[in-house]
């Protein structure tokens, strides 16, 4: 039985793959179009003002690219359990963003890395259309209202920290694999950081922190009301990641 070859990538692809490798190597302000163009194999220099308008719509265009994927894993996961513990909940959404550390071609996790560098207002995430954000922001919400032992300012912030937290174990997973370096295999890697994460959702808050709760302004020391914390929208995919 022969396998059929793989259909040669289209510009547009090959823009999206290599602007992800080079902005994931460098740092999105060192890479110029005509790097993005020129790494794609293509001899026109403007290919990627002519696909996506700017830097930044080439950004956004990575973003869609993988999400829709990312996005489809989570709810095929998902579906499979009708009643999900807490560790499955994470590892459903985060399984995905993980397992992309793997993936030959794949530098999506160290790109997501560099985009840090934008504050929650600008992050390009924000800008992306509402279906392609709402796995994400569903994702905070379900766990926050798991973590009841949490006081309700600590609950989204949490899930927003394990999100950064499974997004720099992955990218550092994917460094490796790009590295050819050697490093534990998927399997046991995977499901001790979905341990490490769940942990982490499920630790209490110290007294030290319930006293810098209660010195919060507006906080009432004897009932706790504190309005929650604002968090970053980025995905790790997320996971969390877009």
């Amino acid at each position: 039985m022969t396998t059929a070859a793989r259909a040669p990538l289209g510009i547009r692809e090959r823009l999206v793959l290599e602007g992800e490798r080079l902005i994931a190597a460098h740092g999105l302000q060192a890479v110029s179009l005509r790097q993005v163009a020129m790494a794609a194999g293509t001899a026109n220099t403007s290919a990627v003002a002519y696909h996506f308008g700017s830097k930044d719509g080439l950004v956004r265009a990575i973003l869609e690219y993988r999400l829709p994927g990312l996005i489809q894993q989570r709810a095929l996961l998902r579906a499979k359990i009708p009643v999900p513990t807490l560790r499955q909940k994470v590892e459903c959404h985060l399984l995905p963003v993980i397992d992309l550390a793997e993936t030959e071609g794949s530098h999506y996790l160290t790109f997501l890395e560099q985009l840090q560098q934008f504050g929650p207002a600008d992050h390009p995430f924000a800008r992306l259309r509402p279906e392609l954000r709402r796995s994400n922001r569903e994702f905070v919400q379900d766990l926050a209202a798991d973590l009841t032992h949490l006081p309700p300012p600590l609950r989204a912030l949490r899930v927003q920290q394990v999100n950064t937290l499974s997004l720099h174990s992955a990218a550092d997973r994917e460094r490796f694999r790009l590295a050819g370096a050697e490093h534990l295999p998927f399997g046991l890697y995977a499901n001790n950081l979905l341990d490490t994460l769940t942990a982490v959702l499920l630790a209490p808050a110290s007294s030290a922190t319930q006293n810098c709760l209660d010195a919060l302004p507006g906080a009432n020391p004897t009932e706790p009301s504190v309005q929650p914390v604002p968090i970053s929208p980025i995905p790790i995919s997320p996971v969390p990641m877009p």
